[in-house]
């Protein structure tokens, strides 16, 4: 049923392979690019237990939470997004076209111009001549960061600034906690081993410092340790989650635990998504309007000057 080409390809060659005899999780291992090693993994546990059917359900609630989560972030940085290229745009053409012919009209009608006239005038020329700088530097900032992620080296410091950003920085670190714990918490649910299941959710983790407690916590619970005794002492998770995993784990009801401190960080990703969206619409229409009427002043400050010079 699928209408791309690709999966329909890995999907006739799964098929190939499970009517050979291979397991439907082991054909879906053969093909990581597109079922990466939570699906391969859930679909194996499935399988070994006899409920099948249960993971698979299970996976698809997982990947549909997953995709919902990510349209809400992509729906709170597209409307900033937005506003700031469309601000740009007005920069440009004010640059380009409008200040240079009121710079010729004020040179020709011999007008003196103000400090702000000026400095927006030369800015002007600069800007018309260096406009290439802009998405160049752009370019290699892009590049510069994505190159640092990929050393091991410097990833986590690079994660760690990620995490620091006001505002969005929140927004990146609930997002990538609440994947990791709801990634735990469906692996848990489905049979899978503690320790497999804590590298499994350090590796969804889209953050190198995030990954890092995960591991920790890894490497803690098979020494025989606890995870919430890691988790007060990173300090990366608020006390109120180590309490609920520490209940978790004296219950025997972790994955319960891993799935209510899921809901927890997604209904606090959801609420402060909403409370972005309502508070950057003013800002963003208040930028836009102190960067067109900055423009605006010191063109018409050396038209006022000509008029009072006339009177």
């Amino acid at each position: 049923q699928t209408e791309s080409k690709r999966l329909k390809r890995v999907i006739s060659a799964v098929y190939d392979r499970v009517s050979s005899g291979t397991t439907l999780g082991a054909a879906l291992a053969e093909h990581p690019k597109v079922f990466d090693t939570l699906t391969s993994s859930l679909v194996k546990s499935g399988e070994e237990s006899g409920a099948l059917d249960t993971s698979l359900a299970k996976l698809a609630g997982f990947l549909e939470d997953q995709e919902a989560l990510r349209k809400k972030i992509i729906s709170a940085l597209t409307y900033p997004a937005a506003v700031i290229t469309i601000a740009l745009l007005v920069l440009g053409v004010m640059v380009a076209v409008v200040i240079p012919q009121f710079e010729k009209a004020f040179k020709n009608m011999n007008v003196k111009m103000p400090l702000l006239t000026e400095m927006t005038f030369k800015f002007g020329n600069w800007a018309k001549e260096n406009w290439y700088l802009v998405p160049i530097t752009l370019l290699i900032l892009f590049l510069g960061i994505k190159y640092l992620r990929k050393l091991e080296s410097l990833k986590i410091y690079v994660d760690t600034f990620v995490l620091k950003i006001p505002v969005f920085g929140d927004i990146f670190y609930k997002s990538s906690v609440s994947r990791s714990f709801r990634t735990m918490s469906s692996l848990l649910t489905s049979g899978v081993p503690v320790l497999t299941a804590l590298e499994m959710s350090a590796d969804v983790a889209s953050n190198e410092k995030i990954k890092q407690a995960f591991l920790l916590m890894r490497d803690s619970a098979s020494m025989g340790g606890s995870m919430h005794a890691i988790m007060r002492e990173r300090k990366l998770f608020p006390p109120m989650i180590a309490h609920m995993v520490a209940v978790g784990e004296e219950t025997g009801r972790t994955d319960d635990m891993m799935a209510k401190v899921a809901d927890w960080y997604e209904s606090e990703l959801s609420e402060k998504i909403k409370r972005l969206s309502s508070v950057l619409e003013p800002v963003m229409v208040i930028f836009v309007g102190i960067i067109v009427g900055f423009m605006v002043l010191a063109i018409f400050l050396p038209i006022i000057s000509a008029i009072q010079a006339f009177m």
